[in-house]
């Protein structure tokens, strides 16, 4: 055990060692998911001139800085024998991490704003959250079955080794920066899109304290079975209002830009017509 403050830290295992077969595949794995969005973001700069995914590829990957503080903190722990590290701070992360970061952390949050910009509905921005919720059941259920990392300090909540609550804490950072970038894109011009990197890390970082710390000062005060459960209910549940806010103010938003009576389910962004489009035709004296 480790002295830390009042706390007695809890101990990762020992004796692990990184699969190298696994790490093969899953490295080559996310190095063909960061080429196509790489592709995609090339794509765009020709054909848009805009640099807006580059960038946020980029941050992405900047913000598996913050890889190693989460897994000290939420207790989770990859092998070092073996491994391929690409970062050694508070632990050392491998490689093939380096590579979710890009997409899950960069790439998700793009097509996010894009389908933000083109008008959504409350539905429609759930099912996003339960795509951000698939995507990283995918990735975390078959690394887990295959060693490549654990989690430790008998988390509440597991399913096949994955501790439930870690999807709350996951999403919340590229779910909120599409929002951002929805609301404040116009920010984030000229030399001030260099800011684009950092963003992802400033929205992750502030995402996993702010609905983890419930379960993070659970697990590593190593508290009793039913207050580890409590303080995962509180994780999931702190996550849950900030997306439903979130979700609710977005959806808002979208319904003013295209004029939706409804932010609900029924009425969809096909139904209407940007409301800046018809402001424009009205001042010109044109129809449409």
């Amino acid at each position: 055990m480790l002295r830390a403050g009042s706390f007695t830290l809890p101990q990762h295992p020992d004796g692990m060692t990184f699969p190298h077969t696994p790490q093969v595949v899953a490295t080559s794995a996310m190095a063909v998911l960061v080429l196509l969005f790489a592709a995609y973001a090339v794509h765009e700069l020709v054909r848009k001139r805009s640099a807006l995914l580059a960038l946020l590829l980029i941050g992405g990957g900047v913000s598996y800085l913050n890889e190693p503080i989460d897994d000290v903190l939420g207790c989770l722990y990859h092998p070092v024998e073996g491994q391929w590290t690409v970062l050694d701070t508070f632990a050392a992360v491998p490689l093939w991490g380096l590579g979710i970061y890009i997409v899950f952390f960069g790439g998700m949050p793009y097509l996010i704003l894009q389908a933000l910009e083109r008008g959504v509905t409350r539905r429609q921005l759930w099912q996003w959250v339960a795509i951000l919720f698939v995507v990283d059941v995918a990735v975390e259920i078959p690394i887990l079955a295959a060693d490549m990392y654990v989690y430790y300090a008998d988390p509440p909540f597991q399913v096949a080794g994955f501790p439930l609550y870690w999807l709350f804490i996951n999403v919340g950072g590229p779910f909120e920066v599409a929002v951002v970038l929805f609301a404040a894109r116009h920010l984030f011009t000229g030399w001030r899109q260099t800011h684009l990197v950092a963003l992802p890390m400033v929205a992750n970082a502030a995402g996993s304290i702010a609905v983890g710390w419930p379960i993070y000062s659970a697990l590593n005060a190593q508290a009793s079975t039913p207050v580890k459960y409590a303080a995962a209910v509180a994780t999931m549940a702190i996550g849950y209002a900030l997306l439903s806010l979130t979700i609710t103010w977005a959806a808002r938003k979208s319904a003013h830009r295209y004029d939706l009576p409804d932010v609900g389910d029924r009425r969809v962004r096909d139904q209407a017509e940007p409301r800046v489009d018809r402001d424009l035709a009205a001042r010109s004296g044109g129809q449409r």
